[in-house]
């Protein structure tokens, strides 16, 4: 009688891959290449969703970066009508006091678009009449990923 035929039988089996599950055995090295750097886009992918920054951030970054660009447009020579100027004798301090309403207004004004990875938060404020003088208009876009904040586009409206 004949033994029966085993499948594979013949088939030899390297011996570093033996302790390997099958599945191991049959990736090549091109497939685990790609497996790992999937892994690895997944990881980074997950992290930049946890830190993309949310309207609270957005308020946050811009009370402590809006300040100084107002003050600097508002406070230089013209830039305030002459009846103000003679009635803030500390331009730049008055505006830095203001940081926290500045912060909350950004955020009001500020519609997100959540890419889940990131997110892009386009503002404008200002425009308002104040004493006859048009306070200028000032326009940005920003961008939000891994909990920070890229500048992208900005603009400031003078009056006419």
């Amino acid at each position: 009688m004949a033994t029966p035929a085993v499948i594979g039988a013949n088939v030899p089996i390297d011996e570093a891959e033996q302790g390997l599950p099958i599945s191991s055995r049959f990736l090549s090295p091109i497939s685990q290449s790609l497996a790992a750097g999937l892994a690895v886009g997944a990881l980074l992918a997950g992290g930049l969703v946890l830190t993309n920054p949310t309207p609270a951030d957005l308020e946050a970054f811009a009370a402590e970066s809006l300040p100084k660009e107002i003050s600097d447009e508002l406070c230089k020579p013209g830039g305030l009508p002459m009846a103000m100027r003679l009635t803030i004798s500390n331009c730049p301090a008055l505006v830095a006091a203001q940081k926290g309403v500045l912060g909350r207004v950004v955020r009001e004004q500020a519609q997100r678009q959540n890419f889940g990875l990131f997110s892009l938060y386009r503002a404008s404020i200002g425009g308002q009449n104040l004493l006859n003088w048009q306070v200028p208009r000032y326009q940005a876009t920003v961008l939000g990923i891994a909990g920070n904040f890229v500048l992208v586009q900005s603009a400031a409206t003078p009056n006419p």
